[in-house]
């Protein structure tokens, strides 16, 4: 029999479990009504269970038994849809489900032991029934296990049904033959030689692209020859525009696949960039390209979560409904048969056939004179960038050409000038210096009176360490390329800036009031490395006392106390800036700990990289958590050049570094591939503009100027040591 005291203290996790609950469904009240309904239902049942046992009657502890039995079965249930959610993003994604079921998992894991243990220690104190009061019956051991088995070979079988079959691709001779045959139809010759014919029935979509437009989009179904056929006579019937001079790109539709309907699902049912959409409307075949799906930026449209209004992942049904039907020319349309598919894609950049994916070309061959000529090519982007008051584009949308100057940054604005800085001494190239030139005028006329005779670059009524120390780094580089002393002063007032906003320990206050001079709350990442990096080189430039003596006692914080926190010890974070600046450190101290951290965090970088093994080709040298997301660029370009400075630091000591220069190798490969070049001309509006630019990630064709900056150092810097 339990005891009084044992029911109290399950009656309270009862009451405080339904709490917990009630809450939740105060957080999640948009989800779905069965949702609420079970979990409405858990709340009653607790509270009656809570109820029961502090009276300690018979009917209470019936009530204490199936409310547990029905938390039981609700965690069951949901530990049975992990299992089919991680089972169906494996057959949808391979490998890289395995990041979204991973964190699926660790829910599932936290749930057992939140929600699972309570009623399985109640159940065990109670009794099963009154016929077993201390022990469970063989029949639901037995069944457990069997529950356990069937969710398994079920999610085998679900794996293998949203899995795509295998697919032919086509023969490299046979599309080169079908886009040359299609070429010479624009230019209105004779058909040529017709491909083979092979893969009977498949359905092509040809697209002749001009400055990122569509000028026609025609689709024909059948093997190679009759497909190139009905393709080349579309052509040659018109409706376009003949003055302008397309590229050809073709469409093969590889595969199909199913999706499931309800939103959050159907978001999740599309591979970003490699699937596309089908469906049928009056009985007329319609696709969404892959491609087409990027171009017109649905990829990030659905909420899945929808009391999270921010998180937005995915293909939008309604939108994706709304875009099929537009391509039979109409608003609104019942589209049957909405599934998923996959194809392969192909242009013709003059004579040459080049196999696209996600849009793209494939990732270009890395070596030190390709990855020197990639950074040439970001150079070039901000030289053409630098507006007329020596500022530069801030953001460029790669496919449309628009431009945005919104919250201009003046720390990001010093860092591209201080890569140009750098072309400029690895390529003895004026016009970069140039460039870097008009940079720092701008940064100059930005200095102004910040109290007790110091001069800086405010920010309305704060002065931010981080546009200080970049900055300081900017005007610095270049006395050292030029051997020039016409900023010696700025350099001073900068470095002396920097100093006042120093601790005694040698940590930094971030932000300044600029007109009480006194430390502002808050912390921002990178500026401590970026002050200590600054004040090194200018250490090392001066040789002034003051200096080095700000300069050895920040290194000595960010290889110390800094790292003085809860799990300080196992991790490290936007770190890169503080690798650069133990680099630059070590040119001064000579201190092997400098030295040491930074190589901690190259490795440590290292290891958060995609590797040969990962789910995607183009993930490779990319950083990030999860398989489940594109690498964006700016973090993998940061976190390369931790590892670029760290590669060499460990050269210096002699420690190992190869695994640091396959990293870097692997990174610059990513970068490049991320790069508008020549091939991309035909998706872009301004190709002229965007070419050597470097977007945000596979799937958004943003431009910023500091991941123009980031990415192309790793390339220039990185090159020394391919």
């Amino acid at each position: 029999m339990i005891s009084r005291k044992r029911r109290i203290v399950f009656a309270v996790l009862d009451l405080l479990t339904a709490a917990g609950v009630g809450i939740l469904l105060k957080i999640v009240w948009t989800s779905s009504r069965l949702f609420l309904v079970l979990s409405g239902l858990l709340v009653l049942l607790l509270v009656a269970s809570a109820v029961g046992l502090i009276v300690g009657k018979k009917w209470g502890r019936w009530c204490g038994r199936i409310a547990s039995f029905y938390q039981l079965g609700l965690l069951l249930l949901f530990i049975l849809a992990v299992v089919f959610g991680a089972s169906y993003l494996w057959g949808l994604y391979g490998g890289v489900g395995t990041g979204a079921a991973l964190i699926f998992i660790v829910i599932a894991a936290l749930l057992i032991e939140a929600l699972g243990l309570l009623p399985l220690f109640k159940l065990r104190a109670l009794g099963f029934c009154e016929a077993y009061p201390d022990n469970w019956p063989k029949w639901l051991r037995w069944g457990a296990l069997g529950v356990f088995v069937l969710a398994v070979l079920l999610s085998l079988v679900v794996r293998e049904v949203v899995t795509y079959p295998r697919w032919e691709s086509l023969r490299e001779e046979r599309r080169t033959t079908m886009l040359k045959t299609l070429a010479k139809a624009l230019e209105e010759e004779p058909g040529g030689e017709m491909p083979a014919e092979g893969n009977g029935g498949d359905l092509y979509v040809l697209r002749l692209m001009s400055r990122g437009k569509t000028l026609l989009r025609v689709q024909a179904r059948g093997g190679v020859e009759e497909a190139t056929r009905k393709l080349a006579g579309m052509i040659r019937a018109g409706g376009w525009e003949r003055g302008k001079k397309p590229c050809v790109v073709v469409d093969r539709v590889v595969a199909h696949g199913g999706v499931i309907q309800s939103p959050p699902f159907f978001a999740l049912s599309i591979v970003p960039g490699l699937d596309g959409l089908g469906g049928e409307v009056d009985g007329r075949e319609v696709v969404l390209l892959p491609q087409e799906l990027i171009n017109r930026r649905m990829l990030t449209r659905e909420r899945p979560i929808p009391f999270v209004p921010d998180f937005k992942l995915g293909v939008s049904r309604k939108n994706a409904v709304r875009e099929l039907c537009r391509q039979v020319g109409r608003r609104k349309c019942r589209v049957e048969g909405l599934h998923r598919l996959r194809t392969e894609s192909f242009l013709l950049n003059g004579e040459r056939v080049v196999p696209l994916v996600r849009g793209r070309p494939p990732r270009p061959e890395v070596d030190r004179e390709s990855a020197r000529q990639a950074a040439r090519a970001g150079g070039d982007y901000i030289l053409r960038a630098l507006r007329g008051d020596d500022s530069f584009i801030s953001r460029l949308d790669g496919f449309s050409g628009k431009t945005s100057q919104q919250a201009y940054s003046l720390p990001r604005h010093a860092g591209t000038t201080w890569f140009l800085v750098q072309l400029y001494q690895k390529t003895g190239e004026k016009r970069y210096l140039d460039g870097a030139e008009r940079g720092l005028l701008f940064l100059a006329r930005k200095m102004s009176a910040c109290g007790d005779r110091h001069r800086c670059i405010p920010a309305g009524v704060s002065i931010p360490l981080g546009t200080q120390a970049l900055s300081l780094i900017a005007f610095v580089e270049h006395a050292r390329a030029t051997g020039s002393r016409k900023w010696i002063t700025t350099i001073r007032r900068l470095a002396d800036m920097v100093l006042r906003m120093q601790k005694p320990d040698g940590d930094f206050h971030h932000w300044l009031n600029l007109r009480t001079g006194l430390p502002s709350k808050g912390k921002s990442f990178y500026v401590p490395g970026q002050a200590a990096m600054a004040l090194s080189m200018v250490a090392g430039l001066t040789k002034d006392a003051r200096y080095r003596e700000g300069a050895r006692k920040a290194m000595d914080y960010l290889a110390g106390p800094y790292w003085d926190f809860f799990l300080g010890n196992f991790f490290f974070l936007e770190e890169h800036w503080t690798c650069l600046a133990a680099r630059e450190a070590f040119s001064v101290f000579k201190d092997e700990n400098h030295a040491r951290l930074c190589i901690d965090i190259g490795r440590f970088h290292r290891h958060l990289q995609h590797h040969e093994d990962a789910p995607f080709d183009d993930y490779v040298g990319g950083v990030g958590f999860s398989s489940f997301f594109p690498p964006h660029t700016t973090p993998t370009a940061a976190r390369a050049e931790a590892m670029i400075a760290a590669c060499e630091l460990a050269q210096k000591i002699d420690e190992p570094a190869d695994d640091l220069k396959q990293g870097i190798r692997e990174a610059i490969g990513f970068l490049m591939h991320n790069q508008f070049r020549a091939e991309d001309a035909y998706l872009l509006q301004d190709a002229q503009m965007a070419t050597g630019g470097v977007i945000w990630n596979y799937l958004d064709p943003t431009v910023r100027i500091d991941t123009v900056q980031h990415s192309c150092s790793v390339m220039l810097l990185g090159a020394e040591l391919l």
